[in-house]
């Protein structure tokens, strides 16, 4: 149980469609050419993802609640920073930003299944998604978890308490930051997924109530 750390964090949200149990007995999906199988008595996975702008704190977030609920916790950056060491580049952001816009571009479903496996997500399992960046890899995801919806959570911050926490991270080059910001990756969180967001939570307070706001929100989602 998560300790109380005062008032709540502002939040709103939109409904979720309900997740239907699987009907068939064995569902093929071939979505963008890759061939999954699952087996009917399984239900369909919750999957929550999570959006929001640099420095918004939806890794710490994720991390946490996937050791509430014992979810696998798949996450872009992280499946980046990986293809980025195996290739021999420093995994700066900026660095970071630029792979990831290529391979993503060379073939965004092979990206999400390739974000999937890397974090070890079976089939039938729940599962939470950090750093969720680009509108077109929510059909990909969905398909390849056969989830009937995918989630969204909308990291929301107010700049002065972002900024503060930026400072450590990225440095205190405010021009340099900007850039970052400004990349065609960044481009969509609050300009189209802050739009679709079926929760919007308020991350200006102390992390164990934005837990628990979301924690309790994603208790309501049908599976």
């Amino acid at each position: 149980m998560l300790p109380s750390a005062g008032a709540s964090p502002r939040q709103t949200h939109r409904p979720t469609d309900d997740l239907a149990q699987p009907k068939a007995t064995e569902v093929r999906n071939y979505h963008q050419g890759m061939h999954v199988v699952y087996a009917s008595a399984q239900p369909m996975s919750k999957v929550v993802a999570f959006a929001g702008k640099i420095g918004s704190g939806k890794t710490t977030i994720t991390k946490s609640l996937a050791d509430l609920f014992d979810w696998p916790r798949a996450s872009f950056g992280d499946y980046v920073r990986a293809a980025a060491r195996q290739r021999g580049m420093k995994d700066t952001r900026e660095v970071l930003q630029a792979l990831g816009t290529e391979i993503l571009r060379a073939d965004p479903g092979k990206f999400c299944q390739s974000v999937l496996a890397h974090c070890g997500w079976n089939a039938g399992q729940n599962l939470l998604i950090d750093g969720l960046r680009h509108e077109e890899t929510i059909e990909l995801i969905k398909g390849l978890t056969r989830a009937t919806t995918v989630s969204i959570v909308f990291v929301k911050i107010s700049e002065e308490v972002r900024l503060e926490r930026l400072m450590g991270r990225e440095g205190t080059d405010a021009k340099y930051r900007t850039m970052l910001e400004a990349h065609s990756s960044e481009a969509q969180v609050t300009s189209i997924l802050a739009g679709k967001a079926n929760f919007t939570v308020d991350n200006d307070g102390p992390l164990e109530a934005t837990v628990s706001a979301i924690s309790q929100w994603i208790g309501t989602l049908s599976q």
